[in-house]
């Protein structure tokens, strides 16, 4: 078995398909530019755990503070399928990454997809809707999860149901934005900009790392006979 949970092979694909395919950006590229959108939030297949943040961005009324897709939404920006970071313009305007991961589970088998990629190669704070799992091993590569700055470790705590935990974390989500509302935005990037190049560094060195590893180096297995 070879994948992020695997016990055989501990595997990261993306992080190997993202030094072949991901595009590269300057500083001037990424850049955060002074505008009323706080946050980013691409999504592409309707799944349950970012419907169900919508449901709680609605209900507070927080929607039209940044950008929300989903493959049903009809409006004229990317839907995050994008192989890079989409249209480069959207991506200048806003602060926080609301990063909506491929899975929402309490339990193992997940894999770290191009949607965490994004905004560490693209010089962005980020929350995640996803498992709370994804910042164990986030944490465990040497990446700044922001956790001194937002409640990422209440969104780390257990609960006694799928439900809860998703009502909680998108509950934390909302607050975060209700936060940013009140801040500058740009001045609060600059502050954060060096630990958002370290993340990006070391997002790279990683990439580099497991594109040797899986599609330059011999994999010795193992075999049980």
């Amino acid at each position: 078995m070879v994948g992020t949970d695997s016990p055989h092979i501990d595997a990261h694909f993306w992080l190997a398909w993202a030094h072949l395919e991901f595009p590269r950006y300057t500083d001037q590229d990424l850049e955060f530019k002074q505008s009323s959108l706080i946050f980013l939030n691409y999504n592409y297949k309707p799944h349950e755990h970012r419907l169900n943040l919508i449901r709680h961005m609605n209900a507070r009324d927080l929607q039209n503070f940044g950008i929300i897709t989903t493959k049903l939404t009809q409006i004229p920006h990317a839907l995050g399928r994008e192989i890079g970071l989409g249209d480069i313009t959207v991506w200048q305007q806003h602060f926080l990454n609301i990063t909506s991961e491929t899975v929402f589970r309490q339990k193992p088998e997940l894999i770290i997809s191009e949607k965490t990629l994004k905004p560490l190669l693209g010089l962005r704070p980020f929350i995640i809707n996803g498992s709370p799992r994804y910042y164990d091993i986030l944490e465990s590569w040497g990446i700044d999860i922001f956790d001194d700055i937002w409640p990422i470790s209440n969104m780390r705590q257990p609960s006694v149901s799928l439900q809860s935990l998703m009502d909680r974390n998108h509950s934390i989500i909302c607050d975060v934005i209700e936060i940013l509302k009140k801040e500058n935005l740009q001045l609060l990037y600059q502050k954060l900009l060096p630990r958002l190049q370290a993340n990006r560094r070391r997002i790279q060195q990683l990439i580099q790392f497991e594109y040797q590893r899986l599609c330059v180096n011999d994999i010795e297995l193992q075999w049980q006979f």
